[in-house]
């Protein structure tokens, strides 16, 4: 699947677990790209090839993506999401000019392709432009009722990933409430308030979304692990030191 993994520069003080900024990644930011109109039963060489693309880049061999990209546009050359997919594809082999030129070209054949929108701004926060890639994302917004509430939902998170990264922490937060009213259950988007509610000392309320969390994804140690260090950073060492056990053991037994 095609990543792009962002980490933050500094240490927040007010944040001693948090080591840097939860991942902001296309693994979770556009995951959904490489199955939107996808079907069963492939109704033309260009979805067939681009099915093929998909399944590489789940798999890691982008080389091998970006050529049954380029096979697709062979049949179809005018189709804006497979411009889209190879764009992902390119960004994760570090040829970050051609993502770019396939994120905009997509947008001349569909103006409306709010995936390309997001794959720019993504490319913006990569390079430290937060108010390029808020712009980006505002044509996403404006337009809401031409995109899914998933593009919605990247949109609203990159821009609250940039308010992370500028400390604003209170308006980080609004962007993710919004983010979380159109998918309760994203993980990422929690991770995120988390961190913003941590960095502002809020302690007693990113507990509650790491245990909403929980709920959710029970056999995930890290959760676990960061919950601990919430609990320790409350002083609730008995909490924190089930919270740890419980991470270590759904690792050792993961082995």
């Amino acid at each position: 699947m095609a990543s792009l993994s962002l980490t933050s520069s500094h240490t927040q003080a007010t944040s001693p677990f948090f080591t840097h900024m939860p991942v902001f990644s296309l693994i979770a930011l556009l995951c959904f790209v490489f199955c939107a109109g996808c079907t069963d039963e492939p109704t033309s060489l260009r979805d067939q090839w681009n099915d093929k693309g998909n399944s590489l880049a789940d798999q890691g061999r982008y080389e091998e993506a970006l050529d049954a990209f380029n096979t697709a546009l062979t049949y179809d050359s005018g189709d804006a999401l497979t411009y889209v997919y190879r764009g992902i594809v390119l960004h994760d082999l570090n040829r970050v000019d051609e993502a770019m030129k396939d994120f905009d070209f997509a947008l001349t054949l569909n103006p409306h392709e709010g995936r390309a929108w997001i794959g720019i701004a993504t490319i913006y926060i990569d390079a430290g432009d937060y108010l390029r890639a808020e712009q980006a994302v505002d044509r996403v917004i404006e337009e809401a009722n031409q995109n899914s509430d998933k593009v919605i939902v990247d949109a609203y998170l990159i821009r609250g990933f940039a308010h992370n990264r500028l400390q604003q922490y209170e308006s980080a937060l609004r962007y993710f409430d919004l983010a979380i009213t159109l998918d309760p259950e994203r993980k990422d988007l929690w991770e995120h308030k988390a961190y913003s509610l941590v960095s502002m000392g809020r302690l007693t309320e990113a507990l509650q979304c790491y245990d909403y969390l929980i709920q959710l994804y029970p056999d995930d140690p890290q959760l676990w692990n960061t919950k601990g260090s919430v609990h320790m950073a409350l002083g609730q060492t008995t909490d924190a030191n089930r919270a740890y056990a419980t991470a270590k053991s759904i690792m050792l037994n993961s082995r």
